[in-house]
């Protein structure tokens, strides 16, 4: 039986090889079918190696069209059996590739390209694959520059529209910002087109002071946003914040105040004007919403004798009344022109008939007449208020009492009305002529 396997075995050999190889690659040609070799792609994070070191030293390195290092990403191909790289596909793909820069391998004084590494980091024989090197990203275009530092001014921007009734003042000195000066640190090519840095505060709908944060944001000089990774620039502060006050505005009339009476002869023409009658305030709510009206300093008359024109300064009427807390509003309207008449007085005679009835309270007993057939009346006034008078609205009448029932001639006063804004020269009198019905009788009168 030995002989027989012995015998199987020798003979023929190169034939028995031949069969055997043929057999293996028609296994390996139907697994291959099977299990084909595909091309795959992962996106993986960039390791940047030595960054922290490299900027310590005061340098500084920049990927042109990439603008932070801290989030370098490649889209990585590699080539596996279609099994493999489904496998993979359910994976942290960071398990079995690495990809990293090392900034050392970078001339330091100018613009080079910093290598692209590919590392195999699967400790699982079964996940074998390789790098599609003709389809993989071989270098990064950079430039590397020293590190310099730079001061810049923190400035301020306010957006939106405070609740009606609300404003704020785009120049307000009460506007704080924090802080007002940054220290920037970074590549000196970078450096030197960034101007400023500028906070953006909104207040829409606000009734009350605002205080918020906010991002500083660089600009250059022409006021376009600086572009930039926070790992090539870095600013001392991040953030700034920013008090706006918000104040309440009002609409209040203003009231001028005239004293005193003309001096004799002149008459106050009762025509005060204002070129500013109201105007539009503003300040804390607690101090505007006590405000009224905006009361002017007295102007005493008894001393003129001619027309008066002032012009008042209203925000300074306002300084000394609330200390500088409360502002109009419109700059255009921050003064009134005050202005009235004082007119010398003229007057003016009526003559009135004596024949009507002026006289009430008389008593049956006596018999009362007139001496004069015309009373004379002088009033004096405006001349614009004199020529107005229409003589049918004067009325005179005479209201006898007790004591003036004595028999003869004497005077009696009488009162005049209708002299709407006009003023009696002197009181005037009748002279009447009162006579007992019994002794008119008697003496045959």
């Amino acid at each position: 039986m030995k002989e027989k396997v012995k015998r199987w075995l020798t003979h023929n050999v190169l034939l028995k090889a031949i069969a055997l190889t043929l057999a293996i690659l028609t296994w390996l040609v139907f697994y291959s079918s099977e299990d084909p070799i595909i091309a795959a792609y992962f996106d993986l994070p960039v390791e940047v190696v030595n960054l922290e070191e490299f900027n310590r030293q005061g340098h500084y390195i920049a990927i042109e069209n990439e603008k932070n290092l801290d989030n370098l990403n490649l889209q990585v191909s590699i080539k596996a059996r279609t099994s493999v790289i489904e496998r993979m596909r359910t994976m942290d793909p960071t398990a079995f590739i690495r990809v990293f820069v090392d900034v050392y391998e970078v001339d330091e004084s100018g613009v080079d390209r910093l290598m692209v590494h590919y590392e195999d980091t699967s400790r699982d024989p079964s996940l074998r694959f390789e790098f599609n090197e003709l389809k993989n990203k071989s270098y990064y275009d950079v430039v590397v520059d020293n590190s310099v530092t730079k001061e810049i001014e923190v400035r301020y921007e306010i957006s939106g529209t405070p609740e009606e009734g609300y404003m704020y003042l785009k120049d307000d000195s009460n506007i704080q910002i924090s802080p007002e000066v940054i220290t920037l640190t970074g590549p000196s090519n970078q450096l030197e087109n960034i101007e400023y840095g500028k906070v953006t505060i909104r207040v829409a709908g606000a009734n009350a002071n605002i205080n918020k944060k906010g991002d500083i944001v660089l600009h250059e000089a022409d006021g376009d946003v600086v572009k930039y990774s926070r790992d090539v620039i870095r600013a001392s502060v991040s953030e700034g914040s920013v008090f706006v006050p918000i104040y309440m505005k009002k609409l209040v009339k203003i009231q001028p105040y005239v004293p005193g009476v003309a001096p004799e002869g002149y008459e106050y023409g009762r025509d005060v004007s204002l070129s500013v009658p109201e105007v539009e305030i503003f300040g804390p709510e607690s101090v505007v919403n006590r405000i009224s009206s905006i009361a002017l300093p007295a102007v005493d008359i008894s001393e003129m004798t001619q027309n008066y024109k002032e012009t008042i300064d209203l925000n300074a009427l306002l300084q000394e009344l609330y200390k500088g807390e409360v502002r109009i509003v419109d700059e255009e309207k921050s003064t009134t022109e005050l202005t009235f008449s004082i007119v010398k007085q003229e007057s003016r005679i009526f003559e009135f008939d004596t024949s009507k009835d002026w006289i009430t309270g008389n008593q049956n007993d006596w018999e009362i007449s007139f001496v004069d057939e015309v009373i004379y009346v002088e009033v004096v006034g405006l001349p614009s208020d004199l020529s107005a008078v229409d003589p049918e609205n004067i009325t005179l009448s005479i209201a006898l009492k007790e004591e003036d029932f004595v028999q003869g001639r004497h005077e009696v006063s009488i009162k005049v009305g209708g002299l709407e804004n006009l003023t009696l020269k002197s009181d005037p009198v009748a002279k009447l002529n009162f006579v007992r019905k019994d002794i008119a009788e008697n003496s045959g009168m």
